[in-house]
């Protein structure tokens, strides 16, 4: 459970300085990367609330990739 809450608190914790970035510095190069880098945060947060951690499941990574939409 620890983990978990590590995972989504890095979640949230990138989240603020990506956004940091779009709203400190608008002109910067890497606003557009923040923006879509806050999407992804906010589509894996999502998926990472919703675990059980007492249940014991194999997931998929090629699924997880594709159905979150991550371009590798």
């Amino acid at each position: 459970m620890e983990a978990l809450n590590n995972i989504i608190f890095s979640f949230y914790m990138s989240e603020h300085y990506f956004t940091k970035v779009i709203l400190e510095y608008p002109n910067s190069v890497w606003r557009n990367d923040a923006i879509a880098k806050v999407k992804l945060l906010l589509k894996l947060s999502k998926s990472y609330e919703n675990i059980n951690p007492n249940e014991k499941k194999v997931v998929d990574s090629t699924r997880f990739v594709n159905e979150m939409g991550i371009r590798i």
